[in-house]
């Protein structure tokens, strides 16, 4: 992804604060550039190539590309600098997460920092329109929260916005001490700790461990911001008052006064396409006492908790709560988070999708499947499933577990494609309550083929999966055949042969 930075930075500026060395004439060094970009297909004549080393590829390979297309480079070596824009580092993305670090000294604004297993970005945009939304607000774009992303992300940040709202995500330990020290957040908020992103850690409250040290670089008076509905944000919610850190608990449990500040919500399902009716009651130091009633923006019993956290950030940082409430019917989702879509049958009538296939963990699929079933409101619920991706050792019986729940909640379909999902499908076909029809298939194409052979007017119908199971395909699949009716026909003709697996 490119960025265009938040200010313009000439090559001697970037030198200094990245601690490298700008090898070329001086002149050069004073070239302005405007954008930063660690892929260099996406260079645009002004920017900054920062040459990473990588797995598979070496940025370094790239270097002669990117000038040729009016880029200057940061990277570790170059036969030939005098005439290029070259800035040398013996380690780019270290000098890459000094100047992002150096620059954040210099943000005259709150920085917001997120957290958690699952729902960030979503939090993250809650956060950012009742703050004012864009470009008022500086929030991560994409997905760029990790050791590269977050230099990005506040790279393209202006130096005085309302606020930055920035994503910091792990996946190994050690990581969020270094994204923490990077973002020094005002305000950081940990939304829950579940078996995502596991593969290198040994147990839950070793994740929750690593994620909360986000709270270990908060600025002097910050706010600690978690839900008090996860029992391991509790626990570091309690480390931290016992510390003096200021702690601001959002959740449905009962908190009074005496525990400081809080904001409970109550959320009754019997808003219009599963959204949820969200009372909120709460005292937050420096703000009148709270009572908000409001529809939450998105679909799901757990998008009225992200309202909750996005709303407590708000109260920290001193913004109205009715103002909040009002620009939160402003608000439009993520693409493939929680997005509804409609999609007419050949023979008449229509279904209702819910497309929420940009990632995937077991505790997000649930979540998916309660704000399905909430839609259906009694009618047939079908999961179109693929793989949950780097749950590690136990992967293989989270699969089977999510089946197996998915059956029990009365789901009558479930559709699975990929390696992992097929325990999904077994999960379920080894449940008592089996669902009349349960499928898996070897790709995107044939399990919309399935799933279409199966559609009735009235269905709902959730698409969900991990990124690297890509099951957006699936879904254009789904609507490319119901688009055209001879293919939807013969899908129809061969329903019985679609998947071998396939009971009605």
């Amino acid at each position: 992804m490119r960025v265009e930075l938040g200010r313009s930075w000439t090559l001697r500026e970037i030198a200094a604060l990245a601690c490298g060395r700008a090898a070329t004439r001086a002149d050069i060094q004073d070239r302005v550039v405007s954008g930063l970009s660690v892929d260099s297909r996406v260079l645009e004549p002004g920017d900054l190539f920062v040459a990473l080393p990588g797995e598979r590829v070496d940025g370094n390979a790239f270097v002669g590309e990117a000038l040729r297309r009016g880029a200057a480079v940061l990277c570790t070596r170059i036969d030939d600098p005098e005439d290029a824009a070259v800035i040398l580092h013996d380690q780019p993305l270290t000098g890459l997460q000094a100047w992002a670090t150096a620059y954040r000294g210099q943000l005259n604004a709150p920085l917001v920092g997120i957290t958690g297993s699952v729902g960030k970005s979503t939090v993250k945009e809650l956060i950012a329109c009742v703050l004012g939304g864009r470009p008022r607000v500086h929030a991560t774009p994409g997905n760029l929260n990790g050791q590269i992303g977050l230099p990005l992300a506040l790279l393209g940040c202006s130096p005085s916005p309302r606020a930055a709202v920035l994503e910091m995500g792990i996946s190994r330990p050690g990581e969020m001490d270094r994204l923490a020290a990077l973002a020094r957040p005002s305000v950081a908020v940990m939304t829950n700790v579940a078996m995502v992103h596991a593969e290198f850690f040994a147990s839950l409250d070793e994740i929750a461990d690593e994620k909360g040290e986000i709270f270990s670089r908060l600025e002097a008076r910050g706010a600690a911001v978690l839900c008090a509905d996860d029992a391991r944000c509790e626990r570091i919610a309690e480390r931290l008052r016992q510390r003096s850190v200021r702690v601001v608990r959002y959740g449905t449990r009962a908190m009074s006064a005496a525990a400081g500040d809080h904001l409970r919500l109550t959320a009754a399902a019997g808003g219009p396409g599963g959204h949820y009716r969200v009372s909120l009651r709460g005292t937050i130091r420096d703000a009148p006492p709270i009572a908000l009633e409001l529809i939450a923006p998105l679909p799901g019993r757990h998008s009225a908790l992200n309202v909750a956290a996005a709303l407590a950030v708000g109260l920290v940082l001193g913004e109205d709560p009715h103002v909040m409430s009002e620009r939160l019917t402003t608000f439009r989702g993520l693409p493939m988070r929680l997005e509804v879509r409609s999609i007419g049958l050949p023979g008449g009538g229509t279904v209702s999708v819910l497309l929420d296939a940009y990632n995937a963990s077991p505790a997000s699929v649930a979540a998916g499947a309660s704000t399905l079933l909430d839609m259906a409101a009694g009618g047939r619920a079908i999961a179109v499933l693929g793989d949950m991706l780097e749950l590690g050792p136990g992967s293989e019986q989270a699969h089977r577990n999510i089946g197996g729940l998915l059956a029990e909640r009365g789901f009558s379909g479930i559709f699975t494609t990929g390696a992992l999902a097929k325990y999904i499908h077994d999960g379920a076909g080894a449940s008592a309550a089996r669902p009349g029809m349960l499928c898996w298939q070897a790709t995107h194409a044939l399990l919309a083929a399935a799933v279409v052979a199966a559609l009735q007017p009235g269905d709902h119908v959730l698409i969900k999966g991990s990124r690297g199971a890509a099951m957006e395909r699936a879904f254009s699949e789904i609507v490319r055949l119901l688009a055209e009716p001879d293919s939807a026909s013969a899908v129809s003709q061969g329903k019985r042969t679609a998947c071998q697996e396939f009971h009605s």
